[in-house]
């Protein structure tokens, strides 16, 4: 009874000093402090922010592994040290990041987990609106799972700028050739073209969608073009490749500011025409590059077009379709995967590659699927079709996109005698058809194609009237050619 007493007097004495304010005992590790709650955003609403100037992806994986692939456009920035426990290092790191920055950030960990967790504990501690602070739900993981053709190299947002610095001498002399056969389609075409400096000419472009490696391809493009050129571009897009009702919002409040001139590339034949329309009023030139505008639709809203820049769609099929028969000679069965149904570009290249098709009985065409121009429709389309029919013999898809979409279902399949071809000849695709396991894609000069639709621009601004169309000449791009084509861009 005694020995209870003094413990319970032991007790009351210790809580008696710390309740009197006795120091407490140091601590040996730092104190944990309470997580900042996070928001999360769905890889499929991530993706429809890719073009939004008012977000930002920072890719919080380590160093090694963000320097492989990442989301397009994201910032690298190594949270290791921060999910360790250095806060300081975190907050050091976000500091830097967000300098100067007021966009919404989406956050890229793993798994959606400890990576981000700690970003956000460091954002909140430095004084970041956390409202504009996202988390990608499920990570890259996730993104990875859901969009493969999403997943890029951080240095492909650099190819073009890196491949504008190829010197004259390190073109082939199958590049130098096919530019000059394009420098005098455009000169016959154009008649005497403007030069550098020449032109205070304001020029907008609207064109499809960052998230098409071509389309991204074309911003960097005519971005450079306007450099060289010396006029002011400001390139702008819609949200995704489907999305016609962002894209007209861009070009109806484009249509509202101080441009002279106006490049459009229509998701559709008609979705853009509310906004040309706007633009005929306000006395702003428009200029169509690629994919057409239904003339007789536009004509029937009180609009028109100013001028024409564009190539024969179903050329490109044709021209594929005669390649893809000359390696079966014995015939067989073929197949096309589309991009949207009523995109001009999809409509001529099918039907280029259809007809041509056509004249010889020994050729089958089991289908033309429509895919929206997407790797995940396309990569199903691909396995259903080998399915149906194990003896397919040939594939055209009407962009790369959807064409190593293709290749990529067929060496899941165990695949490998079928022949591939799709259209635009990007990056990826050149690395493909290298390697053999696509086997062709149609092409044009973006660099060239960019530049001479700004050149129109400038003239269109001087007063000059064009009264036709203007064509690119075109090159297919096979596994027999493509080792003499560097340089081409």
């Amino acid at each position: 009874m005694k020995k209870l007493i003094s413990m319970l007097l032991v007790v009351v004495m210790v809580l008696s000093l710390a309740a009197c304010g006795a120091p407490a005992a140091t601590p040996t590790t730092t104190e944990a402090t309470a997580d900042v709650a996070m928001q999360y955003i769905t890889p499929e609403d991530a993706k429809a922010k890719l073009n939004d100037e008012g977000y930002v992806f920072f890719d919080l994986r380590k160093a090694e592994d963000s320097s492989k692939t990442t989301v397009p456009g994201a910032q690298a920035w190594d949270m290791d040290a921060a999910k360790e426990g250095d806060a300081e290092a975190g907050k050091a790191t976000m500091t830097k990041a967000t300098q100067g920055l007021d966009k919404n950030i989406i956050l890229v960990c793993y798994s959606g987990k400890r990576y981000a967790q700690a970003t956000t504990n460091a954002l909140s501690a430095i004084g970041y609106d956390m409202s504009k602070v996202y988390t990608l739900e499920g990570g890259f993981k996730a993104w990875s799972e859901k969009f493969p053709e999403l997943c890029v190299a951080p240095e492909a947002a650099e190819t073009v700028e890196a491949t504008e610095t190829v010197a004259a001498d390190e073109m082939s002399d199958t590049v130098k050739a096919l530019y000059e056969q394009f420098d005098e389609a455009m000169l016959k075409q154009l008649g005497t073209l403007p030069e550098a400096g020449s032109s205070d000419v304001k020029v907008g472009a609207v064109i499809i969608s960052l998230t098409n490696a071509f389309w991204s391809n074309m911003k960097d493009c005519y971005e450079a073009a306007g450099e060289e050129l010396g006029i002011k571009v400001d390139v702008q897009t819609g949200t995704t490749e489907g999305d016609t009702a962002s894209q007209l919002d861009v070009l109806m409040t484009m249509a509202d500011m101080d441009y002279d001139v106006i490049i459009v590339s229509p998701i559709d034949g008609t979705n853009l025409i509310p906004g040309i329309v706007k633009c005929n009023k306000n006395g702003i030139k428009v200029i169509n590059l690629g994919p057409g505008v239904d003339i007789a639709a536009l004509e029937e809203a009180g609009g028109h077009l100013d001028a024409k820049i564009t190539v024969e769609f179903t050329e490109q099929g044709d021209k594929v379709a005669k390649d893809m028969m000359a390696r079966l000679p014995d015939g067989g069965k073929v197949a096309v995967l589309a991009g949207l149904a009523g995109a001009g570009q999809s409509e001529g290249r099918t039907k280029g590659f259809v007809d041509a098709i056509a004249t010889d009985s020994k050729y089958e065409l089991v289908t033309v699927q429509n895919c929206d121009w997407d790797a995940t429709l396309a990569y199903d389309a691909t396995k259903a079709l080998i399915a149906e029919n194990p003896d397919l013999k040939g594939i055209f898809c009407c962009n790369d996109t959807m064409a190593l979409a293709a290749v990529e279902a067929l060496a899941a399949e165990g695949k490998s005698d079928v022949y591939v071809y799709g259209v635009d000849f990007t990056n990826d695709a050149r690395e493909a058809i290298i390697a053999g396991t696509m086997t062709g894609s149609m092409s044009y000069s973006s660099a060239r194609y960019t530049k001479a639709a700004l050149q129109m621009a400038m003239k269109l601004h001087e007063g000059y009237v064009f009264d036709s169309f203007v064509y690119l000449p075109l090159t297919l791009v096979n596994v027999d050619n493509v080792a003499n084509l560097n340089g081409w861009k």
